[in-house]
């Protein structure tokens, strides 16, 4: 094994890494929701939000210098994000290296109001999802020679071994072009979906609902009442 092998964390370090950290977020949300039910009920689809800032906080600034590059999870197995020069990310690239991971996870399933969406976003929506999922799944598996997926190529990080951190290397492996190759026929192929999908459903007219809905929200017993088209509901 030499040395940048060493240098650069294995897949299921990094796997368990994530797992404990997304177990922590779960415990977290579960607690909060436990205790602020009925103010998550009346926001609706606006939680979301509340979810977007919570995870943000977590792998944004703790993956960043501000708190040494490591998660809990990423701690507990000592492994830690750096870019080439084995210095920690600053805070900007650690939220753009985190949006670019967390993009799909936040259009998997989202719901705009009526008046908003259009099958144009949910189109796009579909292509990214599907798009940076697929890449993401497929770099984590093969690119053997640098560890990076796709958020990591974009801000040009590494995830590598406490343990190792000492060791600088005058060049750093790239990623084999034959990765890019297969993440653009994968994002391609999550047009065409996304363009197949758009075609196979017509348009939703929901004045009607609309109206009932405006009507029931008025009763005493209703928290609240959404009416929304789900024929993109992204899953």
């Amino acid at each position: 094994m030499n040395s940048e092998s060493k240098w650069i964390a294995g897949f299921w370090r990094r796997i368990g890494a994530f797992f404990i950290d997304v177990t922590i977020i779960a415990i977290i949300g579960m607690v909060l929701g436990y205790v602020f039910e009925n103010e998550f009920v009346q926001i609706g689809n606006l939680g979301r939000l509340f979810g977007i800032f919570v995870t943000t906080i977590y792998f944004g600034f703790l993956n960043s210098k501000v708190f040494g590059g490591q998660t809990i999870g990423k701690k507990i197995l000592k492994i830690r994000v750096v870019d080439s020069s084995n210095k920690i990310l600053s805070l900007p690239r650690s939220l753009i290296r985190y949006a670019i991971f967390f993009m799909p996870l936040f259009l998997n399933g989202v719901q705009l109001p009526e008046s908003v969406s259009s099958k144009l976003f949910y189109s796009l929506a579909i292509m990214i999802t599907f798009g940076v999922n697929l890449s993401a799944t497929y770099l984590y598996i093969f690119n053997w020679r640098t560890r990076q997926s796709l958020h990591d190529i974009a801000v040009g990080s590494y995830v590598v071994n406490v343990s190792n951190e000492d060791n600088k290397f005058a060049s750093i492996q790239k990623t084999h072009k034959m990765h890019y190759a297969v993440v653009i026929v994968i994002f391609f192929m999550a047009a065409a979906l996304s363009t197949y999908i758009k075609n196979l459903f017509g348009d939703i007219n929901l004045v009607q609902l609309n109206y009932i809905g405006d009507i029931l929200i008025k009763e005493k017993n209703l928290v609240d009442i959404s009416v929304s088209s789900t024929d993109f509901y992204i899953n």
